[in-house]
Order: C-alpha cells, then sequence, then structure tokens
C-alpha cells in the first residue's frame, strides 16, 4: 500500500465538491466580519449573519447523494454558524443582565468568535486539502 504525502488528499474528491466545501467554510468568516464591519452603515448587516447559514444548508440539502464530501462539510460549518450564533444571543443577554460583566462577556465572546473563525480557516484549508474536519467548539446540532 502506497504512503501518500502530506499534501495528497486523504479523500478522492473531485475538485469541484471540495470547492463548494471550501467555500461553505469560508462563507462563514466573511458573512460575519461583513456584518461586524458594516453593521453602522447597512440596515441588512444583521441578516448577513444568516446568509451563509443559508448557504450551508442549501449546499447540504442538494448534495445530499451527489457530493456526499461537501454535504459533510456543509453540516460541520452549519454546526460551526449555529454554535457562534448561539454563543452570540448567550453573550448579549449576559451583557443585557450582568452590566457588572460587561468586559468579561466581551473577553469571552471575542476569543470564542476568533477561535471559530480559525476553526472555520482550518476547515476550508482541510476541504480543500481533500481531508474531513470536525471543528472542535461546534456542538453537534446535525450528525
Amino acid at each position: 500500500m502506497p504512503r501518500m504525502s502530506a499534501t495528497e488528499p486523504s479523500v478522492r474528491t473531485r475538485w469541484s465538491e471540495r470547492a463548494l466545501a471550501v467555500a461553505t467554510h469560508l462563507s462563514f468568516p466573511i458573512g460575519f466580519t461583513w456584518a461586524t464591519v458594516n453593521g453602522h452603515l447597512n440596515l441588512l448587516s444583521p441578516w448577513m449573519l444568516l446568509v451563509p447559514l443559508i448557504g450551508a444548508c442549501l449546499v447540504a440539502s442538494w448534495s445530499r447523494r451527489a457530493m456526499p464530501f461537501a454535504r459533510d462539510h456543509a453540516r460541520e460549518s452549519i454546526n460551526l454558524q449555529v454554535s457562534v450564533l448561539l454563543a452570540s444571543i448567550a453573550f448579549a443577554f449576559l451583557l443585557l443582565t450582568s452590566p457588572g460583566a460587561i468586559t468579561l462577556a466581551i473577553a469571552l465572546f471575542a476569543a470564542y468568535v476568533l477561535t471559530s473563525f480559525a476553526q472555520a480557516c482550518e476547515a476550508a484549508w482541510s476541504a480543500g486539502m481533500g481531508r474531513e474536519f470536525r471543528p472542535p467548539l461546534a456542538f453537534r446540532f446535525l450528525r
């Protein structure tokens, strides 16, 4: 059995399937950054948090049988995005209910979001290489 190099994909997938998986993962940091940066300029920016999630849901549902690799990565992207969305709601609730913990809540939220961005980028890299990836800080809503 030949050994695989570090750059060779571990799963034989088509390039288009890997590109779709990469786009699914990268849509989250791009959409979240767009919503954060343009929040004061654009009234539709809160919806930009949901656009990547809807895109990942569409990829997961459309690629059910034809592209199992893209479906698996879309499912992991959905898990990560829903986890960050729930964390955002929890941290907003913490800010509203306990004003004394503002600094702690902001620091925890920033650390969680930055870690999630790193996980999304690592997942995109793994998808581009043809490897599976499961973000460790994401809750498993979809299996």
